[in-house]
């Protein structure tokens, strides 16, 4: 059940601007899923950590758990949409890549992917 409530309570802080709580919870989170192998769950919370770091204006952050949740997806064959190109548009842009963002943001777009935090919280 924790497992559970934890992702709702993490978007919910990092909603709030409660970033440091959000950090804690999602960080919870992806030690729980690796300690459980839960490999697919353990690319959600990197997504998650992620959100935090952007939304905190830690883009070399952001970028890293962005670029460690997409390297497992493709390392377990984990097809599902994430966040990947809503928060590395986001990161592009705000590193000066404007074409790169541009590209990235028009995916999120037409994949679904409207600003939505990963795993649907």
């Amino acid at each position: 059940m924790r497992e559970r409530v934890q992702p709702l309570l993490g978007e919910l802080l990092l909603r709030h601007g409660d970033y440091a709580s959000a950090l804690t919870v999602f960080h919870e989170l992806l030690a729980a899923y690796r300690s459980a192998g839960d490999l697919s769950a353990v690319v959600s919370a990197l997504c998650a950590l992620a959100s935090v770091h952007f939304d905190q204006g830690d883009y070399s952050k952001a970028k890293a758990d962005l670029e460690e949740s997409q390297a497992l997806a493709a390392d377990i064959k984990d097809q599902t949409a994430h966040s990947w190109s809503y928060i590395g548009g986001g990161i592009a842009l705000h590193e000066g890549r404007f074409e790169d963002g541009r590209a990235l943001l028009h995916e999120a777009m037409v994949i679904g992917e409207p600003g939505r935090r990963e795993g649907g919280y």
